[in-house]
């Protein structure tokens, strides 16, 4: 992917892809609050931004993985994290793992240091 996640001192630096992407909602920075638009309109507006760089040519990080997670979710006919969830998380007996952190769970759990 030629557009990506720009590691700077802020997560939105005042370039102009970034501008861009700020004003067709395509919420690319820190994980929450994520972008209120839903897939299909997510990669409609997406798909209207110009490339940073030829394909090919740098590697930008984050992007590539919204479209795959869009993709994904297209062709499993369910949401990313419900197909996460069935077909990894829960196979591999990950219960602590997921799109979501539930306060419930948080009892015993400590953050690493």
């Amino acid at each position: 992917m030629g557009h990506g996640l720009i590691m700077e001192p802020t997560f939105d630096p005042p370039f102009p892809i970034v501008n861009a992407a700020h004003d067709l909602k395509l919420v690319m920075g820190p994980p929450d609050p994520r972008t209120p638009l839903g897939p299909d309109e997510w990669m409609k507006r997406f798909a209207t931004l110009p490339l940073m760089y030829q394909p090919g040519d740098r590697w930008q990080y984050n992007t590539g993985s919204l479209v795959l997670g869009v993709l994904v979710a297209r062709a499993s006919g369910q949401p990313l994290a419900d197909f996460l969830r069935a077909r990894i998380f829960e196979p591999l007996g990950m219960k602590d793992t997921g799109s979501r952190f539930r306060r419930s769970r948080a009892v015993g759990c400590r953050a690493a240091t």
